[in-house]
């Protein structure tokens, strides 16, 4: 912390190109301001005993002999809070943390997953920087799932905040020191078994890697498991919280020989459905359409000098990912650089890593201007690239225990990519959950709970039989009509279905969905409340066929159609499925034996769809 907790002049943003564009000002602001050891200033003189880099390891043991940074006297946890507006809304929105030590492994761990590729200048530069102060100054952004939000209430705290400021973006910055050591021990036994993401940190995370590695040779025999290298600085975030808020950064490409904006439609046809908008189109419209389009999966929108295309609709087969997992293909961010920026434009990953042709940009209103030329500082800067959508953790990866301690104890351990799963993919939504408990099947039996653990039984009787099955929700999580509706979209799979349970009648309804006369969609964007009509006609083929495979079975089978949500807003084919007892015994809907036998027809009739479902016919 800092000498008397005023962070007054002291604040600099952690992300280096944004500290870089007002490193005078942050000078400006304070002698005791953090630029000057993580972005330095250059000189003329500079060598191998005066640069940025000795400099910042100078100030840094100035500033700890000066109490300016001091050390606190017991381990602690740090509760970490923002409050601010996302762009174009005034409704404030709070994201809670908190910042511990984290364990550093190798990918291979199969424990925190990585969602995009790194930059090779980025990491030297950190790396000299950390090889001079042996000291990390940036957090690791992780997300971690809690949907009951046990480990925020555990470390909520009504005191005042042992620091705060509020930021020139008008951001409140808030931090509590929690030094209960009932409270530390509680957050490590409940992150023990989470997997992480790192939203943001890949490049700090990897070069501490690498200087952990490097600490690591250098040790040889003496090579303690509890080394302070093997550990860097984190803050946690909730991924079920509300607060989070993930925001795009956009991409300018430049440099692209002999770009022509209609070879790039062509191009990124054999991926996106492209539709060319306004050409004039300002930032808050691009906004707003990239928004709109979302609803689909991954949205993008491409502009150049005078023409802009909207991207969405993704349908990129499989091979142009490589080994990526189904999940880490959905990502947006892998979509831009897989099929955009490696498939239509044939940058290298490479060339990206080097920044080659590839300049990043937070603010939209600031990338179209450099594309359109109002501040062009690049070469043949033609076409801008941009997504907008909240990042989701991966449900399949696989894990291992992962312990979370104080500012002084291991905490966390690393990332990699799983296997590419089978194609293809069943998305299965057990309804209700949270306070939506759904309806009441007897004393003691809620719909949330019937629903979830037979979609858990169905995943597993899909799985077993050779297809891919994930789960929408797998806890007690309430989540909208729109948010299931959004990760059905982005999934791209082969057949969204929703479970429901009901005492009523008796053995399997199978419902497609029922639109309005006229409700195709026309024009660049798929209506929400309309957004299954694409898909209808072969919804209701494959609810046939289902219908007509379980019938064989002489088990009791319905096929109805309704005006159901979120079938109506889910662009892939899409089912419900309502489960019912035998008559008058309302009790079985809660037993495993009649959950197994009713999950086992239904997986046998998907999975003699298999064809079907893998030709998309």
């Amino acid at each position: 912390m800092c000498k008397s907790l005023s962070m007054t002049g002291r604040l600099v943003p952690i992300f280096p190109s944004e500290a870089f564009k007002m490193q005078e000002h942050y000078y400006a602001a304070s002698p005791y301001n953090l630029v000057r050891i993580i972005l330095g200033k250059r000189t003329a003189t500079d060598g191998p005993n005066d640069n940025p880099y000795t400099r910042a390891a100078s100030f840094f043991s100035d500033w700890r002999r000066e109490s300016v940074f001091i050390q606190d006297a017991e381990a602690s946890l740090y509760r970490y809070t923002q409050k601010f507006c996302a762009p174009g809304s005034n409704v404030q929105t709070e994201r809670r943390g908190f910042i511990a030590l984290g364990r550093l492994e190798d990918y291979s761990a199969k424990v925190v997953f990585r969602h995009e590729q790194t930059l090779a200048k980025p990491k030297a530069d950190r790396l000299d920087l950390l090889r001079a102060t042996r000291a990390h100054f940036g957090q690791i952004f992780m997300l971690y799932s809690d949907p009951s939000a046990e480990i925020e209430s555990a470390l909520a705290t009504s005191p005042s905040p042992a620091a705060e400021m509020r930021d020139e973006y008008g951001v409140l910055h808030q931090v509590w020191r929690i030094f209960d050591r009932a409270v530390i021990e509680l957050v490590r036994d409940r992150m023990r078994e989470k997997k992480l993401i790192i939203a943001d940190g890949h490049h700090r995370y990897e070069t501490a890697l690498t200087y952990r590695n490097e600490r690591r040779a250098q040790a040889g025999a003496a090579l303690a498991q509890n080394a302070p290298y093997e550990f860097a600085m984190m803050t946690f975030v909730n991924m079920d919280s509300p607060g989070l808020v993930i925001l795009p950064t956009h991409r300018v490409v430049h440099g692209v020989p002999d770009f022509s904006m209609d070879p790039f439609r062509a191009g990124a046809s054999e991926y996106f459905s492209v539709e060319e908008a306004d050409g004039n189109v300002s930032a808050s419209r691009a906004t707003a359409m990239l928004r709109e389009a979302s609803h689909t999966g991954t949205s993008l929108l491409a502009a150049s000098r005078d023409r802009v295309f909207l991207l969405s609709r993704p349908k990129a087969p499989a091979s142009a990912f490589g080994g990526l997992s189904f999940r880490q293909q959905s990502l947006d961010v892998v979509q831009l650089h897989n099929c955009l920026l490696e498939g239509v434009l044939r940058i290298s990953e490479q060339a990206v890593r080097d920044q080659q042709n590839v300049t990043y940009v937070r603010d939209m209103a600031e990338a179209l201007s450099l594309v359109r030329g109002g501040k062009v500082h690049l070469r043949n800067a033609t076409i801008l690239l941009m997504w907008l959508r909240v990042l989701a953790i991966p449900q399949t990866m696989t894990t291992r225990p992962t312990p979370v301690a104080p500012s002084n104890v291991p905490v966390v351990q690393s990332l990699a990519s799983s296997p590419p799963p089978p194609a293809p993919v069943i998305m299965i939504d057990a309804a209700h959950g949270g306070t939506e408990s759904g309806a009441v099947l007897g004393p003691d039996n809620l719909e949330k709970d019937v629903t979830l653990t037979f979609a858990r039984h169905l995943r597993q009787d899909l799985i077993s039989r050779g297809l891919q099955a994930q789960l929408v929700r797998d806890g007690d999580t309430l989540l909208s009509t729109d948010q299931r509706a959004s990760m059905a979209n982005a999934s791209r799979s082969s057949l969204y279905i929703c479970i429901h349970a009901t005492s009523q009648g008796s053995g399997i309804r199978i419902y497609s969905a029922m639109l309005p006369r006229g409700s195709g969609n026309r024009g660049p964007f798929v209506g929400w409340q309309t957004a299954q009509a694409p898909s209808l006609l072969r919804s209701r083929s494959l609810q046939q066929q289902l219908t007509e495979s379980i019938q064989k079975t002489r088990f009791p089978i319905r096929s109805l159609t309704a005006p159901l949500r979120p079938l109506d807003n889910i662009v892939v084919p899409a089912l419900a499925i309502e489960i019912a007892p035998a008559i008058g015994q309302v009790s079985q809907l809660a037993t495993a034996d009649y959950q197994q036998m009713i999950s086992a027809i239904l997986a046998n009739a998907i999975a003699g769809m298999r064809s079907r479902l893998e030709s998309g016919q």
